[in-house]
């Protein structure tokens, strides 16, 4: 689960690598977000070629956590990093690309401009 000040990787090609959580936008009820939430996050470590600068501040949204993803069927999803995405005030992607893999629950959640960028789906 990811909470204020929590480091997460970026998993699209806007440039930034580090990003640090500094609120959790929709409140899980143990005040923790969880895949599929918004959160508003500050680059802390970029590439060489970026659209974002250090210390900006951004929205972003949760895609893959440490912490177990049950589902329905009983099955467990557990990550071995915390990963977000960043998003532009119209709450789209600023990369062109996803890199790594999403979760079905994004597709649950509505997120099918996300989902038609990625090559996988867990």
């Amino acid at each position: 689960m990811v909470q204020h000040s929590t480091q997460l990787s970026t998993l699209d090609n806007s440039g930034a690598k580090i990003i640090e959580c500094i609120n959790v936008l929709q409140r899980h009820p143990k005040n923790r977000g969880i895949t599929g939430q918004y959160i508003i996050i500050t680059v802390k470590k970029k590439g060489l070629t970026t659209k974002v600068k250090k210390g900006q501040v951004l929205k972003g949204i949760i895609i893959n956590t440490k912490f177990n993803i049950l589902r329905k069927n009983g099955l467990k999803l557990k990550f071995s990093q915390n990963n977000a995405i960043l998003l532009n005030e119209q709450l789209l992607p600023l990369g062109t690309r996803i890199t790594g893999p999403l979760t079905r629950e994004l597709r649950l959640k509505k997120f099918m401009k996300l989902i038609s960028m990625s090559k996988r789906i867990i």
